[in-house]
């Protein structure tokens, strides 16, 4: 996921020079993004885990389709559904294998700092209701859910192709979704169609 970050950051100077630099901000938008998620587990459960001889890998691919409202040049809002993949148990011991799946949904609001006229970095806060499921060799043991803040940053390159009135985005973004005593982190990289 490094070489995202990197390649996007790398990519944007470039960009911003060969393009032209007055329009006017597109008002709705529709995206999405793919990156990496981190089960963010509390160090009391990764040590019952661990006890109980049980090894967790809580690192997985997560994706998710969102659909935004620009209020003005500073700010907007947005609504989201997510997949944020699964954090997977196995036994030392035994065959015995066990993954948490994680998906969720909700809104934000965004606060806009223009960089530049096509470059813009941002932060978000908002709420999303998760559903987690827990299951062991394939059978479900135990399901969860509730509603949690979240919160993130960001920064994005908008492009105005000259053969159209709307605009694509580029973004990189780091979320945080609170889930109860745990959370999840995604770091992803998508793109947006503004109209």
């Amino acid at each position: 996921m490094k070489g995202i970050g990197l390649g996007f950051i790398l990519f944007l100077p470039g960009m911003a020079l060969a393009a032209p630099h007055h329009h006017t901000v597109k008002m709705v938008y529709v995206g999405g993004a793919y990156g990496e998620t981190t089960l963010d587990v509390s160090s009391a459960d990764r040590a019952e885990y661990e006890e109980a001889g049980f090894s967790i890998d809580d690192t997985d691919k997560g994706y998710k389709f969102f659909l935004g409202y620009r209020i003005n040049r500073y700010a907007a809002v947005e609504g989201f559904l997510a997949n944020l993949g699964e954090a997977k148990l196995s036994h030392q011991d035994s065959a015995i294998s066990a993954s948490i799946e994680m998906d969720t949904w909700g809104g934000a609001v965004l606060g806009v700092v223009p960089l530049h006229p096509q470059i813009e970095a941002f932060a978000k806060l908002g709420l999303h209701a998760w559903d987690m499921s827990a299951k062991m060799q394939g059978q479900t043991l135990l399901e969860d859910d509730g509603t949690d803040v979240l919160y993130g940053i960001g920064a994005s390159y908008i492009y105005y192709p000259t053969y159209s009135d709307d605009a694509v985005s580029v973004r990189i973004e780091y979320e945080r979704f609170e889930m109860d005593k745990e959370s999840v982190d995604l770091f992803s990289a998508g793109i947006s169609y503004h109209f």
